[in-house]
Parts: C-alpha cells; structure tokens; sequence
C-alpha cells in the first residue's frame, strides 16, 4: 500500500494528465482491503480473493473515471 501511495504521489505532480491515473492507483490500494478482509474471514487467499478485488476495483475505478467526466463536461 506504500509503494500505491508514493505511486500516486508521483503521479500527481507529474501533471494533469496523470490525475486520473493517480486516482485510479489510489482505487486500487483502497480496495486491496477486500482480499485482505477474505482472507481473515475465510483463513485463505485464494483465487476468490482476488476476484474479489478486482470486482471492487473495477467499481471504484468506474466511479472515479464517472467524475472524471463529469468534471470534463462542466469545463467544455
């Protein structure tokens, strides 16, 4: 999760055309919490876990790329 935040860190200061990429490496460090939340609750990490994840993931990024728009929209 250190290496997804100084990851988006970087990206930040890039510039705005990593802003997007910044936040969706933010999505994917929040979300890592769901495999690990499998894995206490069943006592393994398996491919289930990991599904999991992605399933969130792709959520959250869907969301973020949703505001992206938006945002986009009210400027043009």
């Amino acid at each position: 999760m250190g290496a997804a935040f100084g990851a988006q860190i970087l990206l930040k200061k890039v510039g705005r055309a990593t802003r997007m990429a910044a936040e969706a490496v933010g999505a994917s460090a929040l979300t890592s919490t769901a495999p690990a939340a499998y894995c206490v609750a069943t006592g393994q990490l398996n491919h289930k876990a990991w599904v999991l994840w992605l399933v969130n993931w792709l959520f959250a990024a869907d969301q973020v790329h949703f505001v992206w728009l938006r945002i986009r929209g009210m400027r043009g």
